[in-house]
């Protein structure tokens, strides 16, 4: 019919940018979700910490620093160990790791001071809770001994080195003493210890 006005077709370009910034926000968010899928992952499978893309990496560190040390990269695994405990820094095990990697490096003052903010902050990593039990024992600091051994048997990880800590302490009357004060604390440890 003539007269009857024919709309023009709008061109659909004026969508598409749009659309195109919704798939990229979309790309991105999986490629976030992704990495950090991927590091959380490497908490259950260690192997799989290689393939954390670096901005990622928080759980990663972790056996990242153990592979460089097995390689004997002592200054690769420092440096990891650094990154690890700067976006870590709460927990006892990243402090744990540089202190043992600065150690192995022949950095002692760091060693140390990263081994005494790790003893402070964690009783659940049993390395440091270790050293300081039978640092404890030889210093003849029976309350702190008594406090440590007992985390380490509350922790369930029994071994030979615990059992002459354990030995040790309850051969001294102070040491007795401390122990039964932190079981009477904890009943806990007793069954633990059994």
């Amino acid at each position: 019919p003539t007269g009857s006005p024919i709309r023009a077709r709008e061109p659909r370009l004026a969508v598409r940018p749009a659309r195109l910034v919704w798939a990229g926000l979309a790309g991105v968010l999986a490629l976030v979700a992704t990495g950090a899928e991927l590091d959380r992952l490497s908490r259950r499978a260690p192997q799989t910490a290689a393939f954390v893309p670096p901005p990622f990496r928080s759980f990663a560190l972790g056996p990242l620093v153990d592979m460089a040390a097995a390689r004997g990269d002592r200054a690769g695994a420092l440096r990891l160990a650094r990154q690890q405990v700067a976006r870590q820094p709460v927990p006892a095990e990243p402090l744990a790791a540089l202190a043992l990697a600065a150690y192995r490096a022949g950095d002692q003052p760091l060693a140390v001071r990263a081994f005494e903010q790790s003893a402070a902050r964690g009783w659940r990593e049993p390395l440091t809770q270790r050293i300081v039990a039978l640092g404890a024992v030889d210093t003849r600091d029976w309350r702190v001994a008594a406090d440590r051994i007992a985390a380490l048997w509350l922790a369930g990880r029994p071994d030979p080195q615990l059992d002459d800590a354990t030995r040790a302490v309850l051969a001294q009357p102070a040491g007795r003493h401390a122990l039964a004060g932190r079981i009477a604390a904890e009943k806990d440890v007793v069954s633990a210890m059994l």
